[in-house]
């Protein structure tokens, strides 16, 4: 390390495009690439001190503010190359797959702040980042996915099935991420395929994430569920929410534990192991039956809609049921100081449509003032996957409208220009 940080500063960045604190914090993030929080921590805040330095008084002009974004882009772009290859080497590239999701949400919500998102020299660099994280995230399963194919050797990892859970939800977030990224960037049919069937054969292994034990890792299973879609796919896809639908009626009916709506991990132990009996202070909504719902709406399915309605919707007493549709300050979330809950709206749901159709419009149905897809920046275009990357990042729901246009495009092909 003491050898790498002075060929990063003599090499990679210029004094003009790097403040001496940016400097610092990626010096921090690759010295404690053991600690993966701590590191992709820092690397937040490396990105932020390319992002957000001052400008001179020259640089106030919009092709001048363009330039200058271009320029720190390209120095945070390459601190985290340098975190990617150091984290490779020291056998942890994890820090680096969560520092590539940041990134290219942390970029995009800055072009649209400048409003250069369709300027084809920022569009040229950010199609590189993509397919460098593509390819940063087909490296890291080379690696890993021998480990999480191995049950056992997870379960020896993680044994508390509270924590299993978790890592397997993680995962599997990732592996969905990764599969619509292969189709964003137009990867050979090959890749696509050898990951699909990794993802089923993951899904096949770790069953017990069909059941989450926080409602917000539904996020993570809507994800793979959406990968799969997109796919075309709609074979396992409805397998996969069928067993959904089945283990949550039975944990209902036997009174069993639910995932618990504060995503707490505290709350999801201490009734788990039963050190708090009242499940029903924990699972007061849930935003998991209405994904279930859609899908089963996107994949017309009349016998899992009425499954829905008529096994799981009668025993949900006292139970809200949320979709969640994004405000247009979803595409520059990243990096702003804004709350997640000022740029969605929810709605409560009584119960489901009749039919499978009924439900896909109910669905896609927006509250009053929320933004169709269409007014997004990313909308027909590759970058629509920020969405998925953004929703495991910040940990909201997919939105209705993403799903559908996912199962929709399964038969057109690639998205990439």
């Amino acid at each position: 390390m003491d050898h790498l940080s002075p060929l990063i500063e003599q090499h990679l960045f210029d004094d003009a495009l790097l403040l001496e604190k940016g400097k610092s914090d990626l010096r921090a993030a690759l010295a404690g690439l053991e600690d993966t929080d701590a590191s992709f921590s820092r690397f937040i805040r490396f990105v932020e001190d390319c992002i957000d330095a001052p400008e001179d008084a020259e640089e106030r002009t919009p092709q001048a503010r363009k330039q200058r974004f271009l320029k720190r882009a390209a120095a945070a772009a390459m601190g985290w190359g340098v975190l990617l290859v150091w984290g490779q080497s020291e056998g942890n590239q994890k820090p680096g797959i969560l520092s590539g999701e940041y990134l290219l949400l942390r970029l995009w919500s800055a072009a649209i702040a400048l409003d250069v998102q369709c300027d084809v020299q920022f569009l040229k660099r950010f199609k590189t980042l993509v397919q460098l994280h593509s390819n940063a995230l087909s490296r890291y399963y080379d690696r890993v996915l021998p480990s999480l194919l191995n049950r056992r050797k997870m379960l020896r990892y993680r044994p508390d099935n509270v924590l299993y859970i978790d890592l397997v939800c993680d995962e599997l977030g990732r592996l969905g991420t990764a599969l619509l990224l292969l189709r964003a960037v137009g990867a050979e049919q090959s890749n696509r395929v050898a990951l699909h069937n990794q993802l089923i054969t993951f899904l096949n292994l770790h069953k017990g994430c069909l059941l989450p034990v926080y409602d917000g890792q539904a996020i993570d299973l809507s994800i793979a569920l959406t990968a799969l879609l997109a796919e075309g796919d709609f074979t396992n896809a409805k397998a996969i929410v069928s067993e959904c639908v089945d283990r949550f009626e039975t944990a209902l009916r036997n009174d069993l534990a639910m995932p618990v709506d504060t995503d707490d991990i505290e709350d999801a132990l201490a009734l788990r192991n039963r050190k708090d009996t009242q499940k029903s202070r924990f699972f007061k909504t849930t935003t998991l039956v209405p994904m279930l719902g859609t899908v089963a709406g996107i994949l017309n399915d009349q016998d899992l809609l009425t499954r829905l309605s008529t096994n799981v919707v009668p025993l949900l007493k006292g139970v809200t049921m949320e979709r969640w549709f994004p405000q247009i300050g979803l595409q520059s979330l990243t990096g702003s100081n804004v709350s997640l809950n000022s740029i969605g709206v929810s709605r409560a749901l009584s119960g489901f449509r009749k039919t499978p159709a009924e439900e896909v419009e109910a669905s896609e149905n927006l509250p009053r003032n929320c933004p169709s897809s269409e007014e997004f920046a990313w909308h027909d275009t590759p970058w629509e996957v920020l969405v998925a990357i953004s929703a495991r990042m910040h940990r909201h729901p997919l939105p209705t409208w993403y799903l559908g246009k996912c199962a929709r495009q399964s038969q057109v092909g690639t998205l990439v220009d």
